[in-house]
Parts: structure tokens; sequence; C-alpha cells
């Protein structure tokens, strides 16, 4: 990490949601920490209580991925009942997937870079480009 640090202005490093020493180490050194939600609330709770735990909470920011607004758990509702602030939420989006599929989400991403708020991938660039500010 500190060669990293040394090399790069910002350094990202994707770890799982599992507890283990070198997840420790990363996070530890880490100067925020990104932890995904989506919108399942028992998941939610247990994701929240380990953060708390873990003495990180001021380095965490959140964000939901693959975000639908027709659910009950929504955004502000989440802020809400856990009184947290959340970065931004990752609109669930069928062309991303097919992206991710067929291997083609950098040139997806660029194509959409520019998408004007009549176009499908609107709201999603929009949030990304926030969700990358914030971070």
């Amino acid at each position: 990490m500190n060669l990293a640090n040394q090399a790069y202005d910002k350094v990202i490093v994707d770890v799982n949601a599992g507890k283990n020493e070198f997840n420790k180490k990363i996070l530890e050194a880490a100067d925020k920490v990104v932890v995904s939600l989506n919108q399942n609330q028992f998941i939610i709770t247990k994701t929240i209580e380990e953060v708390k735990s873990s003495g990180l909470e001021d380095k965490v920011v959140y964000l939901i991925g693959d975000y639908r607004e027709d659910v009950k758990l929504t955004r502000r509702n989440i802020e809400r009942q856990f009184g947290i602030k959340i970065l931004g939420a990752v609109p669930s989006n069928r062309n991303v997937i097919n992206a991710l599929n067929s291997s083609d989400i950098v040139d997806f991403v660029n194509l959409n870079l520019d998408a004007k708020d009549h176009d499908e991938n609107y709201e999603l660039m929009e949030q990304l480009k926030i969700i990358i500010e914030g971070i």
C-alpha cells in the first residue's frame, strides 16, 4: 500500500465482504472506505452494525448499487432508518448488465459520458459522476 500511495494520487482496492487480516489492514490504511449497499433490510442492518463495530465509521462513504426507486426501502428511507448519508444510488440498468456480460463496460461508459436528460442511461451516468466526485 505504501508503494502504491507513493506512485499514485488515488489508490482503489476492492476487498471482499469477509473478515480477515488482509482486509482489516487494507481498511485501516484507507483514507475512505466505500460501502456498497443493496435494498435488503437484513443485509443493510448487518453491514451498518459491522461498520459501527469496526471503528471505521468516520471513513465510510455509502452508496446503493442496482437501485430501484419502486422498492419501499428507498434511498431516503434507508438514510432515515439507519441514520446514514448515502452518496449516490446507482440505478438498476439493463444496459449496464448487458455491457458487463459482453465485456463492453468501458465502451458503454465512454459512449454515455455525455448522456442527455432524455437518454435512458442519463440517470445512471449522473449518479456515477456524483459518486466519483464524492470519493
